[in-house]
């Protein structure tokens, strides 16, 4: 039986987490259009889960936030609007994960190439619902009535996409961009050890010097010399100092002690 890992768990919670924000945000719109349409902030959750994560799980999380759609009242008039609307919009909204969010110009790219499938998508998709009363004119309908709304959350997604990313990277380090992609290598050896290891915990290497950085200080033993040094070897060439000698005090004496004697003669 195979077991979920904790990394497979923590993507599963952000994908679901992704889809109920894109859920609630599509319900809370931020203007109301004559026409009929709406502009919300919901595809901003699941574009931000895609250029983080990418893979088969963008995909699969963004149909199910057509699917969520669908079912809290979308408009279904003909099984291929159905697909359309809920499955294809909302997949093409995937499309970050094929670049990523490492650099912010294929974040942004990213985020234009999916809002601009996604008026592709709905303008096909309008084609059939104004058909019927438009006629021939149903693409130009379609096209502006679905302009109007996709293109100002193009320009909110541009904005807000962003901020999502860095929300879900400071949350989680290892989703940052490797931090090796330095424009210019650091000079000193105890930037480019700080540097690794920041890389290694997830923290954002410090930029390098402009300027040169001063270089280490080395213990005196280890410099090297400023010139040759005539003095041979094991000779040492500290000037010689007059030492006065030693003197040590006599040794002590006991005091001798005389006596008389007779002799008889």
């Amino acid at each position: 039986m195979r077991t979920t890992s904790h990394a497979e768990l923590l993507r599963l919670m952000e994908a679901a987490t992704a889809v109920a924000l894109c859920v609630l945000l599509g319900n809370l719109r931020l203007l109301e259009l004559p026409s009929g349409g709406s502009i919300s902030l919901a595809a901003v959750p699941l574009l931000a889960y895609a250029a983080v994560r990418g893979g088969r799980g963008a995909l699969l999380a963004c149909w199910c936030a057509g699917a969520a759609h669908a079912l809290s009242g979308g408009t279904i008039i003909h099984p291929l609007q159905l697909v359309l609307d809920y499955v294809v919009a909302y997949g093409v909204l995937a499309a970050p994960a094929v670049l990523g969010a490492r650099t912010t110009v294929r974040r942004t790219v990213g985020i234009v190439v999916a809002m601009l499938l996604q008026l592709a998508v709905t303008t096909l998709s309008g084609v059939l619902f104004f058909s019927s009363v438009a006629g021939a004119a149903a693409w130009r309908y379609s096209l502006g009535y679905n302009a109007t709304t996709t293109v100002p959350e193009l320009v909110l997604a541009l904005i807000a996409v962003p901020v999502a990313i860095r929300a879900l990277q400071r949350a989680d380090p290892s989703l940052a961009p490797p931090a090796a992609e330095m424009s210019v290598a650091p000079r000193h050896p105890r930037v480019a050890i700080i540097a690794q290891r920041r890389m290694s915990v997830g923290v954002a290497a410090p930029r390098a010097c402009v300027t040169p950085c001063a270089p280490p200080k080395l213990p005196p033993h280890a410099r090297a010399p400023t010139a040759v040094d005539p003095t041979p070897a094991g000779v040492s060439n500290r000037p010689a100092v007059a030492r006065a000698p030693i003197t040590r005090p006599a040794p002590f004496a006991a005091p001798v002690s005389w006596r008389r004697v007779d002799v008889a003669g």
